[in-house]
């Protein structure tokens, strides 16, 4: 896995528009049941010398790697499985009354629960 995945669309990694732009047609196509999506929007054919169809394929094929996702609609369900993650994560330290706060991909805690923190994230993730 590249360090900045969305670094695979041709020009993303010289120009932070395209890479937001790939990462938003990534992210659409992904979640959509078909290969049909808006993304990218705020799009220029004029600046980038192609068009929206010519760019959602150019980030298609930037992933052969993951063939079959794109329209599957599988983002929506890996979205639902990552909250059910964090709530595994975090019901144990709701019913031992430890406050803990999910912050994105994050969780905070006390520092004398980080061990704990960890040991829970080890043992979901397993």
């Amino acid at each position: 896995m590249p360090n900045d995945p969305y670094g695979l669309v041709p020009g993303a990694n010289s120009d932070s528009d395209i890479r937001d732009l790939a990462k938003k047609t990534f992210l659409a196509l992904l979640n959509s049941e078909s290969l049909r999506t808006l993304e990218p929007k705020n799009f220029s054919s004029d600046r980038y010398g192609m068009t929206k169809a010519e760019f959602r394929r150019q980030v298609i094929a930037a992933f052969p790697m993951l063939p079959g996702v794109f329209g599957s609609g599988i983002g929506v369900k890996l979205q639902r499985e990552d909250s059910e993650l964090a709530e595994r994560v975090m019901s144990p330290f709701i019913e031992e009354g430890i406050p803990i706060l999910p912050i994105h991909d994050s969780f905070i805690v006390a520092r004398r629960h980080v061990n704990k923190l960890v040991d829970t994230m080890k043992g979901v993730f397993r």
